[in-house]
Order: structure tokens, then sequence, then C-alpha cells
């Protein structure tokens, strides 16, 4: 979700294998413009190997809203382009929050000795200033709720890891001339990296529950696999690759899981089992 004409965008966990997800994701964004400014959410389909895909949306015009009043209702959001036939409802919370300054309490006047006029002159001065600095105007925000799932743990650069077992490949091309190939794992995050052991004359090669970890850090957002074929004598041949970001695994549970390997060109030419858990540095893993 993001406010028109701003390049700050907020969103969601991934609710993987759902068609009634719960959320309970709760943001503040800020208004510049109440009479201008428009919220757009919008409802994808969470894709781990490619582009994720728009299914829905839905506006929130700021100027439709009344400060302080909360509205919380089922909205049936708009398909995204013709070809969605189903746009689905979402269960929101909304708010218009302005922060009003404090009024001070009211003193009764006291006398004062009579001040020589240039000291007065001077405070009267300093008073125009003061009363200038309260009347500027106070931050209006809207409070979006997105409703019903678990509050996401934070993750902490450097006190964050995510391990992963690469378990094994299926259905690889054939990269030499017999037929066969000799695949091996490599994984690239940041400047961490690692590779599993080659497996000779096997298109569906078992690589033992090669286990490895990664600590998460601010300067990587993304973890890469791919699968090479070994060559004795010149450049290892790719057998595909798989990319997922790091926001996508949710902290503390465990995924087992085959995936795509797909070229260049975003064509399935293999598959990976692969297993992950993102969690503190102190768990105990899978």
């Amino acid at each position: 979700m993001n406010w028109h004409n701003s390049t700050k965008k907020y969103k969601t966990n991934v609710v993987e294998k759902n068609f009634e997800p719960k959320w309970n994701a709760r943001f503040e964004l800020k208004i510049t413009d109440i009479s201008k400014d428009v919220l757009e959410l919008i409802l994808k389909d969470y894709d781990r190997g490619s582009k994720n895909d728009p299914i829905s949306t839905y506006q929130i015009k700021a100027s439709e809203l009344v400060p302080g009043e909360e509205i919380d209702k089922w909205v049936d959001f708009e398909p995204y382009n013709n070809k969605i036939k189903q746009a689905g409802k979402v269960h929101l919370t909304f708010q218009l929050v302005t922060d009003k300054p404090k009024e001070e309490p009211k003193e009764e006047p006291k006398e004062e000795p009579k001040e020589d006029p240039k000291e007065e002159k001077k405070k009267h001065k300093h008073s125009k200033k003061e009363k200038k600095s309260k009347s500027e105007e106070v931050p209006v925000a809207a409070v979006v709720e997105v409703v019903n799932k678990p509050k996401e743990e934070e993750i902490v650069e450097g006190n964050t890891l995510l391990n992963f077992k690469i378990v094994e490949c299926k259905d690889l091309k054939a990269a030499d001339l017999d037929g066969n190939s000799d695949p091996y794992v490599k994984y690239f995050y940041g400047k961490q990296k690692g590779k599993t052991e080659v497996v000779k004359n096997n298109r569906s090669p078992k690589f033992n529950n090669y286990t490895a970890k990664v600590t998460i850090t601010e300067d990587a957002d993304t973890i890469r696999f791919e699968a090479f074929d070994h060559d004795f004598m010149g450049k290892d041949d790719s057998l595909g690759f798989i990319e997922f970001k790091v926001a996508s695994f949710i902290k503390g549970e465990v995924s087992d899981k085959w995936y795509p390997l797909k070229n260049a060109k975003e064509e399935e030419i293999g598959q990976i089992h692969l297993v992950f858990h993102l969690d503190d540095v102190n768990a105990k893993p899978f």
C-alpha cells in the first residue's frame, strides 16, 4: 500500500496457499495533503521465482475520512485488470488521527512593577515569536489496519540467521553428450556464498541434506540458489536458478518444499528441494 505521489510503500507478511488469509498488520501513514492524498491498496499473489502478480486494488481518499472516526468493515476490492474475474473482499480498519496541541491553563494577571520601555519592547517581540510557533500546523496521520494475522517478529541485522538445507534436485537438463550431468548447487547472499559437493552422472542428484546458514544483513535482501553442471575442461553450465526475498520468510517457521529452477528466459528447466528456517542466532535450527 502507498499514497499516490509517494515512493514509500508498505506491505503485510505473505500467507502461503490460502484463499482466506489473515494478517493483523497495522500501519501509520503520514498525510501531506489531506485534500489530495489517496491511499492505494493492492492485493498481490506472491511468487518466489518471478514477479508478484497483482490481483485487485482499493483506494481510500483522505478527504473522505472524518477525523477521529474509526471505520471497521469488509470492502470490495476492484479487479486489477480485465483478466481477473474474482477480486475478493478485505477486512479493513482505518482512522484519521489529528494531534491537537494541548491548551495551557489560563493564569490570572498579576501586577508587576513597571519596567523600562526598552525591556518591554523586547519582551513583546519574544512573546510574538512564541505564539507563532504554537500556531504551526500539526501533522495528520491515517492509521490503517489489515486484520487478523499475528504480529511479525522483528528481523534484526546480525542477530538473525537464515538456516537452510539443499536436499536434492530432479528433472535437470542433460548438459553432457552422454545424456547426463554432474550437478552441484551454489548459494549467494550478499558476500556470503557456498556450494554442495558434485554428484556425478545424475540428473536427479541428492546432496545428503547439505546444511548451511547466512547472517541477515541490511545490504542484501535476496538469496539465490543456482544449479550447475561441473565441467572439467571449461566453464560450468547453469542448470537453473531461483531467488527468494528474505522478507518472505516467517521468523520461527520451517518451510520444506520443492521449487522450480528457471533459466534466463523464465522457462522451468528442473526442480530443487529446499528447507528454510529463519530465526534468532541462538535458536535451534529446524
